[in-house]
């Protein structure tokens, strides 16, 4: 029994009858398996379809929590970055070394959330 795709081959199935049982192939027959060859064929094409859906929808939840992921990333760098270019500047300056330890354990505080969710 063929399974068709767009008008081609897609796949088979191989019918048999019981041992003691004969089917003879009369147009009542052959009608009822063309049904039944449709509704399988259309069966596993909207089962297809359903993966690539749920496959698509699995990349687009990754994709987001990437994105959040990298933004997260930028903005401990960013706060790194501005203090090593004004550490050099201000390494003497009491002030400064405790505003970086304060924007360090911010850092520490928000990552720590972030990874634990």
């Amino acid at each position: 029994m063929p399974f068709l795709k767009e008008g081609k081959l897609w796949g088979f199935a191989v019918l048999a009858s019981g041992d003691n049982e004969k089917i003879t192939l009369n147009w009542e027959v052959k009608d009822y398996l063309t049904a039944v060859s449709e509704q399988v064929g259309t069966y596993m094409q909207h089962h297809e379809a359903a993966q690539v859906v749920a496959e698509n929808a699995q990349f687009a939840a990754f994709n987001r929590m990437s994105a959040f992921v990298l933004h997260d990333l930028k903005n401990v760098l960013a706060q790194v970055d501005l203090i090593l270019a004004n550490a050099q500047q201000h390494k003497h300056n009491p002030e400064f070394i405790e505003d970086t330890f304060e924007t360090l354990e911010h850092t520490r505080q928000e990552w720590k959330k972030c990874s634990s969710s």
